[in-house]
């Protein structure tokens, strides 16, 4: 028999599929030299990939990029003041609301897939579904790259259904990291 969190885990995926799926009817025009990057993590993890960003934006392969960051709305101002030097434009979520508030989700997954991005990076080791998954599978980028990861905040079924949003899935040792070290394996 079916549990009531089974259930209601079956109604929100079904529901929030539905929306994004509405949201990314139409499929936009990609537009060359853009790069999106998705990093809707904590703070504390935010402070230690921003060490990356420079070298992202000074790259043989990125330097003449747009630069797009779709980053968790907690630590907005720390990027806002000390990264906008590197990144072109900020796209702001707010995680609970993203998963919790359709109108929101709808218009959110709408503008990132709007956006027509080239490249879609998400480098986080500890994927989310429903957020930083849901972003890169929105984002319609020709070449969406993403971390192998692990199953912390993923099921078996969600990470084997995230993983298809990918075009390519870096490889990562499964021992623990430090963040910094993570982020530098990536």
């Amino acid at each position: 028999m079916f549990s009531s969190r089974k259930i209601k885990n079956f109604l929100r995926f079904s529901l929030l599929k539905f929306i994004d799926s509405i949201a990314t009817i139409n499929s936009p025009t990609i537009v060359r030299k853009t790069l999106l990057l998705v990093r809707v993590d904590a703070v504390g993890d935010y402070v230690l990939f921003r060490n990356f960003i420079e070298l992202i934006r000074k790259s043989e392969q990125y330097k003449n990029y747009r630069i797009i960051l779709c980053g968790n709305i907690i630590w907005k101002d720390l990027a806002e003041n000390c990264d906008s030097d590197f990144i072109d434009e900020f796209i702001w979520v707010d995680r609970k609301k993203i998963i919790r508030d359709f109108y929101y989700r709808f218009k959110t997954i709408g503008y990132i897939n709007k956006l027509g991005v080239e490249v879609a990076i998400q480098p986080t080791y500890t994927r989310e579904f429903y957020c930083g998954d849901a972003i890169i599978k929105a984002s319609a980028a020709k070449e969406k790259i993403g971390s192998i990861g692990d199953m912390s905040l993923l099921s078996k079924k969600q990470k084997n259904i995230s993983d298809r949003y990918y075009t390519e899935l870096i490889p990562a040792t499964s021992e623990i990291l430090f963040e910094f070290d993570r982020n530098k394996e990536f």
